[in-house]
């Protein structure tokens, strides 16, 4: 993950990436770029809203997510 070239963060395999932007209405804050060949599932913006209000589980794993985010950033 990288905020103007330089590296803030690393995407673990299962991560959701983008949901702060959606989240915030925001343009994205930051680019995430592969080191290695992988797979993405793009979801559009209003079946993201609908796929976190129907699924508890999802938005548990986001919250952690970002929780986890903070706290490395306030290191």
């Amino acid at each position: 993950v990288l905020v103007d070239g330089v590296v803030v963060g690393e995407i673990k395999e299962g991560e959701i990436i983008g949901a702060m932007a959606v989240l915030t209405e925001q343009p994205r804050s930051a680019t995430v770029r592969a080191k290695t060949r992988c797979a993405v599932v793009k979801v559009p913006r209003d079946q993201f809203a609908s796929l976190i209000r129907s699924n508890p589980a999802m938005i548990h794993s986001l919250l952690v997510d970002m929780a986890k985010h903070i706290m490395r950033l306030n290191r």
